[in-house]
């Protein structure tokens, strides 16, 4: 796993929700190079899995909720959750764009997690 990745993916949480589609750009930035696109779907997969199996985040739709947008989680295992994203990136054929497959959004414990890495 490229802590450095899953460290940025953090950072960037704190300040807002993630779409796959920018979580994709960061990868692809961090594994350098021109990668593939499986091997863009591989790092991302990776450091979203983390950040869900160690309760830092929830994978899900955006809605609104008293006027104010928030993730809606997909109330999947960490293992399903990242089936679904890799299944449903690769029908799109292409990186995500705005909105696409699902958005990331940090937990408590991933606020405080990102304070650390970040401090």
């Amino acid at each position: 796993m490229n802590q450095a990745l899953r460290n940025e993916l953090l950072d960037r949480g704190l300040s807002d929700m993630l779409q796959l589609g920018e979580m994709a750009w960061v990868a692809r930035r961090h594994l350098g190079g021109s990668p593939s696109e499986a091997e863009i779907i591989q790092a991302t997969t990776e450091a979203i899995g983390e950040l869900l199996s160690s309760g830092y985040a929830i994978m899900g739709d955006v809605v609104k909720d008293d006027g104010l947008l928030c993730v809606r989680s997909w109330e999947l295992s960490a293992t399903d959750t990242i089936k679904r994203i890799e299944d449903e990136w690769r029908v799109l054929g292409r990186l995500p764009n705005l909105g696409e497959v699902g958005w990331l959004e940090l937990t408590d414990a991933g606020r405080a997690e990102a304070r650390v890495v970040s401090s």
